[in-house]
């Protein structure tokens, strides 16, 4: 650690209570660029679970260059959460392509292509691989979890400009669903959403999704399910548990990870969900209820641009990038549904696409898009 990372960590710790009484630590990790903090946050809306996550999470704080400098200074910031299972530390030690964000915020403010600001990043992976950022009486309160907790804890803890005008939320791939979700929901928080190759569906995403194109992800399924209901409920949870931290089995974790998020039932053996079929996938099987509450996840964009309206309204950008050559169909198919739909009721949204880029040009849609997009909008009135 240099004599300038001592300093900055000490001024940090010493000024802002980064050490403060909620529950809240922070580290610095070895050879790391002295403008990024990580901080380690108990939650208490994350402790409401019942699949056994864990309610401590890491998030990283990458702080702008004038910070340790001008310490009367107060700056935006941007919520960055981050893909399925995906950990906060990827986007700033170079996993993507050599992206850094702590790094990109020196360098394009330095070249001023950027005011600047701070950006937090939020990891919200679990054992099965993501949350999704929604609130689930199986998964936790992830939304309550940031709306309430890690903002706060920001502003009370670095110098923000601590008003919904000078927030931002952004997010890749389960995250980018999440900063449309949570952004939509709350412009008392955020006043802008950057999506990168968010994961939405269209009328037909579900259907045509990994979870339930292919008959054998849904027989798989409920075999599992069949297993864990004969057993005691404290083995089927382990049983859950150690089948997801050996499994391959992407489409099955990626099934069982959305139902715990969008169609929880805590009351039931793990997985806790109420899974759309009984048998096959065959009308007959079918209970429309639950398909409901499956499609409702990613989909059913008419009803939420709906009943979030005057929510949009009030929200001052949206902006979607997508690969045209993405592996999952319905993810195009759904950015552009929503684009669609947005621009349909007049609300101010504009888009990026691009093939053959995701994840290799994530770092390039972050310095060339995303920052950008949050430098022209947000407030940088002290």
């Amino acid at each position: 650690m240099t004599r300038n990372n001592v300093l900055l960590f000490k001024a940090i710790v010493l000024a802002f209570g980064l050490f403060s009484t909620i529950q809240i630590t922070a580290q610095r990790l070895p050879d790391e660029e002295e403008n990024l903090v990580f901080a380690r946050i108990t939650s208490n809306a994350l402790s409401k679970n019942v699949i056994g996550l864990s309610p401590e999470q890491k998030i990283a704080i990458c702080l702008p260059p004038s910070y340790a400098k001008e310490t009367s200074k107060r700056y935006p910031v941007i919520y960055m959460l981050a893909g399925f299972n995906d950990e906060a530390s990827f986007y700033t030690n170079g996993m993507y392509k050599e992206l850094k964000i702590q790094q990109a915020i020196r360098d394009l403010s330095a070249s001023g292509a950027i005011k600047e600001m701070i950006v937090v990043v939020i990891g919200g992976n679990n054992f099965i691989g993501g949350s999704f950022f929604v609130n689930s009486e199986a998964g936790g309160n992830w939304e309550d979890y940031i709306v309430n907790e890690v903002v706060s804890y920001i502003d009370g803890n670095f110098r923000t400009i601590a008003r919904p005008e000078a927030r931002g939320i952004a997010g890749n791939t389960m995250g980018g669903f999440g900063a449309i979700t949570i952004g939509i929901k709350h412009p008392e928080i955020f006043t802008c959403i950057y999506a990168l190759c968010p994961w939405l569906f269209d009328k037909n995403g579900l259907g045509s999704s990994q979870m339930f194109s292919d008959q054998i992800i849904i027989d798989k399924f409920l075999k599992c399910e069949k297993e864990n209901s004969a057993l005691p409920k404290d083995k089927a949870k382990e049983k859950l548990i150690n089948f997801c931290d050996n499994s391959r089995d992407m489409e099955l974790l990626f099934t069982i990870a959305y139902g715990i998020a969008f169609a929880p039932n805590a009351s039931k053996n793990a997985p806790y969900i109420d899974f759309p079929y009984s048998k096959s996938s065959s009308k007959g099987n079918l209970n429309k209820e639950i398909w409901k509450k499956w499609d409702n996840g990613f989909g059913n964009w008419e009803t939420k641009i709906k009943t979030y309206k005057d929510n949009l309204l009030k929200i001052k950008g949206i902006e979607i990038d997508y690969d045209t050559n993405d592996e999952y169909k319905w993810m195009v198919d759904g950015c552009k549904n929503l684009i669609k739909l947005l621009t349909a009721e007049k609300i101010q949204i504009k888009s990026v696409s691009f093939s053959n880029g995701q994840p290799e040009r994530l770092r390039e849609r972050v310095e060339k898009f995303m920052l950008p997009f949050f430098s022209s909008i947000l407030d940088f009135n002290q």
